[in-house]
């Protein structure tokens, strides 16, 4: 990654992580702004069009460092990316990673005027800060060990060739809708959902039309412009991935404000 694209990046996370609670639940007092708790987490579902036509269409085939920037974003907001492939048989499992959200800084409370009670408050929060981080080392070092894990896992599902003589669209959308409307109770807030979908959307299998039942916001990335069976979705449109990921980063900081 370049770096003005590391810079973007970074300048939408600090946007997005000014902020101190989520929207479903709002602190008593501001806390300082070093305090990073996302207002919602993510749950965003990638399908990789593996059919012969992506090789006509220009349908980008993306590699594992590719998704670096939205694993960044959701180690601050907490969350779950599923990826999957698009073939003749569009039923298949996703590979998952879930992210819990990370644990969130004490809030400093105002200084005591009585010495012996801002004794007391100092020592209660130098308390807070050392649970808090060991706290955080252990979230850290378990979320570095799950990536590493499906980032392994992500080089055998990319390198997949786009050779399948159909297109099962329909299924695999299919799949992404079950993952993306799994109930949210294992979150603080309730989540905010994509399905980006890397694919020209030409389906000759045809089972039926694809609907979208989860609320996600629908993203489609190709270079031709091709939309096929997925254009009463009116999805946004984007001529790369990484473009996509972009515009995500990007409306989460936006929605923050």
């Amino acid at each position: 990654m370049t770096n003005g694209k590391k810079h973007f990046y970074m300048a939408a996370l600090v946007l997005l992580f000014g902020t101190a609670t989520c929207s479903a639940s709002k602190a008593e007092s501001a806390a300082p702004a070093t305090v990073q708790v996302a207002l919602n987490s993510l749950k965003i579902a990638i399908l990789l069009d593996k059919t012969g036509s992506a090789n006509v269409t220009r349908t980008q085939q993306p590699e594992p460092k590719d998704f670096d920037p939205l694993i960044d974003l959701l180690l601050k907001t907490g969350g779950e990316l599923g990826v999957g492939v698009i073939r003749d048989q569009g039923n298949r499992s996703l590979l998952r990673l879930r992210i819990e959200v990370p644990p969130a800084k004490p809030t400093e409370l105002p200084p005591e005027r009585n010495p012996f009670k801002e004794a007391e408050r100092r020592a209660r929060y130098q308390s807070q800060i050392a649970d808090y981080e060991k706290q955080y080392q252990q979230w850290f070092t378990k979320v570095g060990e799950l990536r590493k894990v499906f980032m392994g896992a992500l080089v055998t599902l990319t390198s997949q060739k786009a050779d399948a003589p159909n297109t099962d669209l329909y299924s695999a959308v299919e799949r992404a809708e079950l993952f993306l409307c799994e109930p949210d109770i294992t979150w603080p807030c309730p989540t905010h959902r994509y399905l980006v979908l890397v694919s020209d959307g030409q389906d000759n299998v045809q089972k039926k039309p694809i609907v979208v039942r989860s609320g996600a916001k629908v993203i489609v990335a190709n270079g031709s412009g091709s939309l096929g069976a997925l254009t009463h979705l009116n999805p946004e449109q984007f001529e790369s991935l990484e473009a996509a990921f972009r515009f995500i980063v990007a409306k989460e900081a936006q929605d923050a404000r």
